[in-house]
């Protein structure tokens, strides 16, 4: 099986927008109306309009947070090189890692400003976020990109942009893995009560979830193996989940028992 996906949605006053850009904001939009109604659900007592103001950051800090994460943590030869690289789309997408990291900075900022505890949204907000990172592994598949290990099962593709060998469509196991069954977890094991739960889950999960994942997917041509057979991903997926675990097992443990 080939892929041919085109993934160019449509054109928009003579520039190409593709599918990859376009589940963005879709996702932002789904997971805010999400948050919404869970936090009415829960009578969380987080007002609708504090909602607003920290989707309104988030946004900004999840593209500037992930674009350039993307371009430091995987391609700092080509920014130092030339900065402008960074608003080139075509450059490579989005890193999640990196994303984690605006994100960590907005909350500061948010929290120093606003004069409110951002963490209550964050919590409930998480709950959902799986849907964001489903339709962002969609996007990936679509282009092509990212795809896995060569491989001879039935299912196998061949991504022309890459090679002409049959690979795995790790794509869509990442889709499935940080989709549905990250949002499974998630949803089973939430505790609206302790405040910083959700989040610290989310990023357990997350990180395990990648870690396994990846054993499927091909590393990147100019970063290769790591010790041999680790990806780069999973070592980043490593050092996010080890302090997690950490302060889940300091703070949270002993809360559930």
């Amino acid at each position: 099986m080939q892929h041919s996906f085109d993934p160019i949605a449509f054109v928009f006053y003579g520039q190409p927008v593709s599918w990859y850009w376009l589940f963005y904001p879709l996702a932002l939009l789904i997971v805010f109306f999400c948050t919404l109604k869970y936090s009415k659900k829960i009578n969380s007592m987080v007002p609708g309009h504090a909602i607003i103001d920290f989707f309104t950051f988030l946004w900004i800090s999840i593209i500037v947070g992930g674009r350039l994460g993307y371009m430091l943590l995987y391609q700092p030869r080509l920014l130092v090189q030339d900065p402008a690289i960074i608003f080139s789309l075509q450059m490579g997408g989005m890193s999640f890692h990196g994303a984690v990291i605006g994100v960590g900075i907005f909350l500061l900022l948010f929290y120093r400003i606003k004069k409110s505890n951002p963490i209550p949204i964050l919590d409930i907000s998480l709950l959902f976020a799986p849907i964001a990172l489903f339709l962002g592994r969609i996007g990936n598949f679509i282009n092509g990109e990212l795809a896995g290990r060569i491989t001879d099962v039935p299912w196998a593709m061949v991504f022309p942009i890459m090679d002409g060998y049959l690979r795995h469509p790790s794509q869509l196991y990442q889709a499935i893995a940080e989709g549905p069954v990250l949002f499974t977890l998630l949803y089973l094991s939430r505790n609206e009560k302790l405040r910083g739960f959700n989040t610290t889950l989310f990023v357990i999960y997350y990180s395990l979830l990648r870690i396994i994942s990846e054993c499927f997917r091909a590393p990147d041509n100019h970063i290769g193996y790591i010790a041999t057979y680790f990806t780069y991903g999973q070592l980043l997926s490593f050092f996010f989940l080890l302090p997690c675990l950490i302060i889940f097992y300091l703070f949270y443990w002993p809360k559930l028992k």
